[in-house]
């Protein structure tokens, strides 16, 4: 039996990695003293601020975005208190641009967290250049020295793309086997068992919409029905527009984002938003899909949904973010078509043409041959001989 078509595997007992194993050494901001809690706040609100003139507009981070920021602060401050021995009522803002500190900090967690380099690192630093570029406005001394380090402590993404990477055939197999039943929902005699069918419906549309159209996390997040997901002349399209992308603008204009919703998925479409999504705890809400608590999913919950889901029947924890990695490098190595990709993905040609550059390469001679094929055969005759 393939193991695509049931759930063998608990994600309790994956194998995780050193960071995962060790205690918790960040600094709750909750625990923060008085002045660096002031600072902090402070940077938040120069962060979110519509309007902000002392800010380059690039900058500007929604409250959700900055709020998932949070965590490498309070590792970081965490560290200098707890690895480094730092009295807490000393920190300030000022100690994330200090660079022989900032590397300490990177050296540590490789050596005693991650066995290397990180993610997690890598994006703390980068973080925190901008951080003493712009907000603090350091010398350009300090701040370059940040973000040199920024590029220096590079993990290897590859290793953990490969050990979690699955096929889009896979994964339209898993949202199809999560899908539930009408015979099921018959079957289900309490409310609490109909609501786990509904969220396994959820879980099931999700994973096939990405499989079709590779949105962002944040647009599934954020979808609501008649705004991002609606109809016009009877055909259901997908939209989502300015700060509801990651770049909201191109140039002077709102970016747009705005595709035919996947033909096949239209059935589907109708019975859950008729027959599932009134099931689900928060149906009332605007967006479309929500948590078993009946809130709208957080960037980590929905993460942790998805990769739950693809280790249930895979052993492979694919991240959600990794569908688009997934999704536009098997659109490409058949295709070629960089700029459908990159409608698709809602990115610049220019972006995608970047990132999958060495995948112009993959199948170049064979695309040739297709090419020279047609060219020639306007002068061969059907009976294989050259015409003269």
């Amino acid at each position: 039996m393939s193991t695509i078509t049931v759930r063998r595997y608990k994600f309790k007992n994956r194998r995780r990695g050193r960071q995962y194993n060790r205690n918790p050494y960040g600094l709750p901001r909750r625990l923060w003293n008085d002045n660096l809690a002031r600072e902090f706040d402070a940077y938040q609100k120069w962060c979110i601020q519509k309007l902000n003139l002392r800010r380059p507009p690039s900058l500007r981070q929604r409250p959700t975005t900055f709020k998932q920021s949070v965590v490498f602060f309070e590792n970081y401050f965490g560290y200098l208190v707890n690895a480094r021995g730092e009295d807490p009522v000393t920190l300030l803002l000022a100690r994330v641009a200090d660079v022989e500190r900032v590397e300490g900090y990177v050296m540590w967690h490789a050596e005693q967290r991650a066995s290397g380099p990180s993610r997690h690192t890598q994006q703390t630093v980068g973080i925190f250049s901008r951080v003493a570029r712009y907000y603090l406005k350091t010398p350009v001394e300090q701040w370059m020295d940040l973000n040199n380090l920024h590029k220096t402590v590079a993990p290897d993404p590859a290793r953990d793309k490969r050990q979690n990477w699955i096929s889009l055939k896979d994964l339209e197999e898993i949202g199809l086997q999560e899908w539930p039943t009408r015979q099921e929902l018959e079957q289900a005699q309490t409310l609490h068992k109909r609501m786990l069918l509904a969220l396994r419906a959820q879980r099931s549309f999700i994973i096939r919409l990405l499989v079709r159209r590779p949105l962002r996390s944040r647009n599934i997040r954020e979808m609501t029905l008649g705004k991002n997901l609606c109809q016009h002349d009877g055909e259901w399209m997908l939209e989502y527009r300015g700060d509801e992308l990651k770049v909201g603008k191109q140039g002077n204009r709102p970016n747009t984002y705005n595709t035919r919703f996947p033909r096949d998925m239209v059935a589907p479409l109708n019975e859950f938003l008729n027959v599932w999504r009134p099931l689900l705890p928060g149906c009332e809400r605007d967006e479309i899909f929500t948590t078993w608590t009946g809130q709208p999913f957080t960037s980590s919950a929905i993460s942790v949904e998805f990769r739950k889901t693809a280790y249930a029947y895979t052993r492979h924890a694919t991240n959600i973010h990794l569908v688009r990695d997934i999704w536009a490098t098997e659109f490409l190595i058949a295709t070629q078509d960089f700029i459908t990709a990159a409608d698709m993905l809602g990115d610049r040609v220019e972006t995608v043409l970047a990132r999958y550059a060495h995948l112009r390469r993959v199948n170049a001679g064979e695309i040739a041959d297709r090419f020279i094929r047609g060219v020639v055969a306007r002068f061969k005759r059907k009976d294989g001989k050259r015409k003269r």
